[in-house]
């Protein structure tokens, strides 16, 4: 059983009084590689994830070159898609950008255990409304915002991830060419 679990496990305001133990045992989780593909294009995901520790990265392939839509990391969010949902081909590819330890629900073990301890229902429930208040407003923020401004909103929320991501694929996040990058990056460290 892992540390990693339990302790993220205890975290959660529902499960206090639960048997926290039985739970982790019922909850799958995997050890994946740094350079590990968990999903590739066009499959059908047979998994959604939650990262315990390290990074993973969202990407799709348009035109022969890598976009990066989402990095994932220590707690920060369910990696869950519409394709997942829908049970149809990903258009994107998840892949570790670090070795990590991930919760791996698959939609029968996720039922099962929804049943087995009804808890999870509330905690799942919370998990996925405050993911959707939180992707709504990133994705506005990413709009509305120039790519200094994405930058510098990245500087302020996630600098720790600017440490462990190549600088190409932080460009490619912020939409911009690893060029324009440098540009802003030398035009802040100026001012």
């Amino acid at each position: 059983m892992s540390t990693l679990l339990i302790d993220f496990l205890r975290s959660i305001p529902e499960l206090q009084n639960e048997n926290l133990e039985a739970i982790a045992r019922a909850i799958p989780h995997i050890e994946a590689k740094k350079g590990d593909i968990l999903q590739r294009e066009g499959e059908v995901p047979k998994h959604c994830y939650f990262v315990l520790s390290g990074l993973v990265r969202e990407y799709r392939i348009k035109d022969g070159r890598e976009l990066t839509v989402e990095f994932y990391d220590e707690e920060m969010s369910t990696i869950n898609s519409l394709a997942f949902e829908r049970q149809v081909a990903s258009p994107s590819y998840l892949e570790c950008v670090e070795d990590s330890m991930l919760i791996a629900g698959s939609r029968e073990v996720d039922q099962q255990n929804l049943e087995t301890f009804p808890v999870l229902q509330k905690v799942v429930t919370r998990m996925l409304n405050s993911e959707l208040v939180e992707r709504k407003e990133l994705y506005t923020n990413y709009q509305m915002a120039s790519p200094k401004e994405r930058y510098e909103n990245l500087l302020a929320t996630r600098p720790k991830l600017l440490q462990r991501v190549p600088q190409h694929q932080i460009a490619s996040y912020l939409g911009v060419t690893p060029e324009s990058l440098s540009r802003i990056r030398g035009r802040l460290s100026k001012a």
